[in-house]
């Protein structure tokens, strides 16, 4: 978890409104004469409060701290709605549906709304993509595509849609078990989703930590890919080996060798910022919306993408553009600590390959290996070894 995330301290509530404490937004709730509001004030620098107020109105609470432009916040599940009036329309829109046709489901745990309504993209037309959470999982409660409106029961199909119906919204939703997440099974590309999506409904406090564990990018981790990253992009953006490719295979699969470059680099980038991989399609759109750590990543990631004739030249434009931005990133990854100062390159492949027996821990593997003869490894040193069967002259 990551510091200072805190914990789900909600006060129990009854049903539906207890369970929407989880989405961090407002839920009105008619009772007698009076409409009471519940916030939960859900901020990414700090722990969770719990606010009750007198309210007219239902509300949905914009973040403290937007993440538009940010990498996502690692180990915490995000439960702001982003300020985007699309996007807050969609979510109410999206609770009004929960309310009406899932609340009433016991295996049905909790909602995660992702992609643009949860990013705060959301244009007026834009479908809400969501992974809703069972326990255990259920295929019949609700499709997995389809539109609903408050204005008429049912689900249908999208091309059964209404022209006239405005409160009509398009749902693509993917149906999963609890138990799945409970024992981290989950693609990279949907742990990325999971990531900046938004909690809207937790019904007993139960999917949030599972949550939570599932986004978490170990430190671990982030050290074995930076220096795998590193490696890789060393090695395909060097001005040897696209000549090399070039001589042999010609200036397309040159170009295709550098292509390889560019996309370690990007995996190289969401490893600095301890991110999960989204969608091959996506990868370059998300990444130009962090931080960019070296700075001019956006004229390297244009020039090399625009492949402009099948020449030699045109292989070392492109790798150059390249190298010239990882040159300067690997200055930064040096003075925070990431590689080392003297033989970056070596050490990166050491961090992403640690085990003995590598041209960087030979030393190491002999030791274990005359460790490994005095115990009586194989045949007790010394001895005779016996020739395997099928081998024999």
């Amino acid at each position: 978890m990551h510091p200072g995330s805190g914990g789900f301290e909600a006060r129990r509530f009854e049903g539906f409104d207890r369970a929407v404490l989880a989405a961090g937004v407002d839920i009105a709730r008619e009772a007698g004469n009076n409409v009471v509001g519940v916030r939960l004030a859900q901020h990414f620098d700090g722990p969770s409060s719990i606010e009750r107020q007198q309210t007219p109105h239902a509300r949905i609470h914009s973040p403290r701290r937007r993440l538009q432009g940010k990498p996502p916040r690692p180990g915490a599940v995000r439960k702001a709605v982003p300020s985007n009036p699309h996007s807050r329309r969609k979510v109410q829109q999206t609770l009004e549906l929960i309310r009406r046709e899932l609340e009433p489901e016991p295996a049905f745990k909790g909602a995660v709304v992702t992609e643009s309504v949860a990013q705060g993209d959301a244009r007026e037309d834009s479908d809400v993509d969501m992974v809703l959470l069972f326990e255990p999982l259920r295929l019949d409660v609700v499709p997995g595509d389809f539109v609903w409106s408050p204005n008429r029961p049912g689900f249908r199909a999208r091309h059964e849609r209404s022209r006239s119906d405005a409160d009509e919204v398009h749902f693509d939703t993917t149906r999963v078990g609890l138990d799945e997440y409970q024992r981290g099974d989950c693609a990279e590309e949907w742990r990325y989703l999971l990531s900046t999506g938004l909690l809207i409904f937790d019904r007993d406090g139960d999917v949030e930590p599972v949550l939570d564990r599932l986004i978490e990018y170990p430190a671990e981790l982030r050290r074995r890919r930076v220096g795998e990253s590193t490696y890789y992009v060393d090695y395909h953006l060097s001005e040897s080996k696209a000549l090399g490719w070039l001589e042999r295979s010609g200036a397309v699969a040159a170009h295709a060798h550098i292509t390889a470059g560019m996309g370690y680099l990007v995996e190289l980038i969401y490893a600095y910022h301890a991110t999960y991989l989204t969608w091959p399609n996506k990868r370059i759109p998300v990444l130009l919306r962090f931080p960019d750590p070296a700075g001019g990543l956006g004229w390297a990631i244009a020039e090399a993408t625009l492949v402009k004739e099948p020449t030699g030249d045109d292989v070392l434009r492109r790798l150059r553009a390249l190298r010239s931005y990882f040159d300067r990133l690997v200055e930064v990854f040096q003075r925070v600590g990431l590689l080392a100062l003297k033989d970056p390159f070596d050490h990166a492949f050491a961090m992403a390959w640690p085990e003995i027996g590598l041209r960087h821990s030979m030393a190491e593997w002999r030791a274990a290996h005359e460790r490994y003869l005095a115990e009586g490894g194989g045949n007790r040193a010394g001895e005779n070894r016996e020739r395997p069967r099928g081998q024999e002259l």
